[in-house]
């Protein structure tokens, strides 16, 4: 039973990451990926973003990276569900040992 533990334990350590579209990630290129999207219930077209993001020290380079990924993702949610126009909100992160990257967009 124990050997069956560290066997199973073995393929989920090492299975691939996707995002919340089906995309492979690699997260030393991206720094982030979607994992969630929830809409906000109260105003209309308002979204959180829930990325997960790489651990360790971030520099000018990752922060530029980051950025750019958050760019990307925000157009292919515009595309997917035909807005026109978009308007970052809120960004904020946490947490050490897992980091996430929230933000929150408003879209038109």
């Amino acid at each position: 039973m124990i050997k069956n533990f560290w066997i199973l334990f073995l393929f989920i350590s090492c299975a691939e990451r996707i995002d919340y579209f089906g995309n492979d990630v690699d997260l030393g290129k991206d720094r982030i990926y979607l994992s969630k999207v929830r809409e906000d219930e109260n105003v209309k077209d308002k979204y959180l973003l829930i990325f997960i993001e790489q651990r360790g020290k971030h520099s000018k380079r990752t922060i530029k990276n980051r950025a750019k990924t958050l760019k990307r993702y925000i157009e292919l949610i515009k595309k997917y569900n035909g807005y026109s126009k978009s308007k970052i909100l809120k960004k904020r992160s946490r947490g050490v040992i897992e980091p996430r990257y929230y933000v929150t967009v408003k879209f038109d």
